[in-house]
């Protein structure tokens, strides 16, 4: 599991479930965490994740099944954007 914060967004925390599909999970400052959500995939090492100080956006990377690496963000209002390949060869 990997957690950042930053901007107003508070902390989230992006986890590899037992699936091996990510999860993220969001708490807002002073507010109630929104629960464990699946982003999908399959991703077979833990996340890594970097929230823009200012709050702009949130990404997170892992390697794939391929041992490739990946990456997914998400802007601010928008959704997730979906698995980006980065490409490589991990150990």
């Amino acid at each position: 599991m990997a957690a950042a914060s930053g901007g107003d967004r508070g902390v989230v925390a992006v986890a590899r479930g037992t699936d091996n599909a990510a999860y993220v999970n969001t708490m807002p400052f002073g507010g109630t965490p929104t629960g464990w959500r699946s982003l999908g995939g399959a991703i077979t090492s833990n996340p890594d994740i970097t929230l823009a100080i200012d709050g702009s956006f949130i990404r997170f990377s892992a390697r794939g099944t391929d041992n490739a690496l990946y990456l997914n963000t998400r802007f601010v209002n928008t959704d997730w954007q979906g698995y980006e390949f980065l490409g490589g060869a991990l150990a």
